[in-house]
């Protein structure tokens, strides 16, 4: 019987650190987070607010298009809570997406699951260090990996209107500039003569 307890006992710890929590925190590969927190940080370039939803317009090869984000309360992924970024265009062109995100301790926003067309693409584990999609405080320069493309921050700078900064995504051949607003979040997406524009 007291074998028996041992071994339920050492079933449970074992089951725990599957996440190697610490008190409130959750530490996925290299990346630790606030398991408790899906909110944005008070300096956030991606600001997600339950609820609320901005809509771009298309220009160039998507003129006449529209797409949507919208931010949820998400559901708990790999014990951290995490905001979902649900994704949709007025066209069938532009795929539905829905990124799971959440802020590590140092404020870096990373990707802790990401489904594409209905198909899961990344859902983070304890020995997997989620991706990062910003970083909490960009540099000129500063690089790094998401999903195969090389991102780059290009500039970064203080405006009248607050801080701004610029990613560009390499992927292969394909060339794509992302615009961030502190505050704001995603203002304007371009690949050559053809992006979005920030509706409101």
């Amino acid at each position: 019987m007291k074998k028996n307890a041992i071994l339920v006992t050492a079933l449970l710890l074992l089951i725990g650190s599957a996440y190697d929590t610490h008190g409130q925190t959750v530490t996925l590969g290299d990346a630790t987070f606030d398991a408790s927190s899906d909110q944005t940080g008070t300096k956030w370039f991606f600001p997600m607010l339950p609820d609320v939803t901005n809509t771009y317009t298309g220009f160039g090869d998507n003129d006449g298009l529209t797409k949507t984000e919208r931010f949820f309360l998400g559901e708990t992924v790999a014990g951290v809570k995490a905001v979902k970024r649900h994704i949709e265009g007025s066209s069938p062109a532009v795929p539905v997406e829905d990124w799971w995100l959440a802020a590590g301790t140092n404020d870096d926003l990373r990707v802790l699951k990401l489904v594409r067309g209905g198909v899961v693409l990344f859902e983070a584990t304890a020995n997997v260090t989620p991706p990062l999609l910003l970083p909490g405080t960009p540099t000129d320069g500063q690089t790094w990996e998401l999903f195969g493309a090389r991102m780059a921050v290009e500039w970064f700078a203080l405006s009248f209107s607050g801080e701004r900064f610029k990613v560009t995504e390499t992927s292969g051949a394909n060339v794509s500039c992302h615009h961030y607003h502190a505050g704001t979040g995603l203002t304007q997406t371009e690949s050559g003569s053809s992006g979005w524009r920030r509706a409101q």
